[in-house]
C-alpha cells in the first residue's frame, strides 16, 4: 500500500458514512465498500487488501463487529454513538488482541474545542453560588440517540470537573417550575431537540442570578466530521493501542504550534 494511501471498509452506509467516504477518496484513499444489516461483515471481508475499518453503523452489535475486526488484526475507527456503556469492555479487547482502536462522537475539529472550553468554564463556575448549568442539542428528525453522542461525551467531561455532579439525566423529565433551579439534585440536565434540517447544533448554558453565559458549536455542514474522521483515520494507521479522538487531536494541536 502507498502509504499515504488508505483502503477503507465501511460499516453502515448512512449520512456520516457517506461524507467519510467521499472525504476519503478526495483525499486520495480507496472505499473498498459497505457492508450492511443485509449484508454483514464476515470475516473473510477482513483480507489483506483492507487497511482500516469505520463503523458508523448503528450501536447494536457494535462491540461483536469490533471484535471480529480486531480478530482480523485491521485498525478500526468507530464514529457509532450510544454505545459509550461498553467502553471498557472493548477496550479490555483492543488490548487483549494487540489491536488498534479510535473512537469518537464527534470528528469535527470545532467540537474538540467545544468540549474542551464547556468543561474550564464549569470547572470555574463551581465556585459561584446559584448558577444553573444545562446542555441543549438539536439534530435532525432521524437521529437515532437521544441525546446526541457528542452531548453524552460532553456531559462526561463535565462530570469529570464537577465531582459533586451525581451524573446526567434527560431536562425534559423535570417538572418546567424546577427548571430554572440549581442543581439541586447534583445531576445536569441534557435537552434534546429535533428539527428537520438541522446538521448539528449544542449548547452549554449557564445561567445566574443576573447574568447568563451561552457557549454554542454549529455544524454548519457534514463535511467537518469528514474532514476530521479521515484524519484521525490517517493517524490511527500504523499505530497500536486504544485511542479516543482527544489523543489525536492532542497530537494534532500540538503538530501545529
Amino acid at each position: 500500500m502507498d502509504q499515504d494511501r488508505l483502503r477503507l471498509l465501511f460499516l453502515g452506509q448512512g449520512r456520516l458514512a457517506q461524507v467519510v467516504a467521499q472525504a476519503a477518496q478526495d483525499r486520495g484513499h480507496r472505499i473498498l465498500g459497505f457492508r450492511t444489516s443485509t449484508a454483514p461483515l464476515q470475516a473473510h471481508d477482513l483480507n489483506e487488501e483492507v487497511d482500516m475499518v469505520v463503523d458508523t453503523a448503528l450501536p447494536q452489535g457494535l462491540v461483536q463487529r469490533a471484535t471480529l475486526v480486531l480478530e482480523g488484526g485491521k485498525p478500526l475507527l468507530i464514529g457509532t454513538t450510544g454505545w459509550y456503556d461498553h467502553i471498557p469492555e472493548l477496550q479490555a479487547i483492543c488490548h487483549q488482541k494487540n489491536g488498534s482502536v479510535l473512537w469518537a462522537s464527534n470528528f469535527a475539529p470545532g467540537v474538540q474545542i467545544f468540549r474542551s472550553l464547556a468543561a474550564e468554564a464549569v470547572a470555574r463556575f463551581a465556585a459561584l453560588p446559584g448558577f444553573r448549568v444545562e446542555l441543549h442539542e438539536t439534530h435532525h428528525l432521524n437521529k437515532k440517540d437521544q441525546p446526541s453522542g457528542t452531548a453524552v461525551h460532553t456531559a462526561m467531561d463535565l462530570l469529570k470537573v464537577r465531582p459533586d455532579w451525581k451524573g446526567w439525566v434527560d431536562g425534559h423529565t423535570i417538572p418546567k417550575e424546577n427548571r430554572m433551579e440549581p442543581l439541586a439534585s447534583a445531576n445536569l440536565p441534557i435537552f434534546s431537540h429535533r428539527d428537520q434540517d438541522e446538521v448539528g447544533t449544542h449548547t452549554l448554558r449557564m445561567t445566574g442570578p443576573f447574568e447568563e453565559i451561552e457557549w454554542t458549536h454549529r455544524a454548519l455542514d457534514r463535511q467537518a466530521f469528514g474532514w476530521g474522521a479521515v484524519a484521525a483515520a490517517e493517524w490511527l494507521y500504523r499505530r497500536k493501542g486504544w485511542f479516543s479522538v482527544d489523543d489525536f487531536y492532542r497530537d494534532f494541536w500540538s503538530s501545529t504550534k
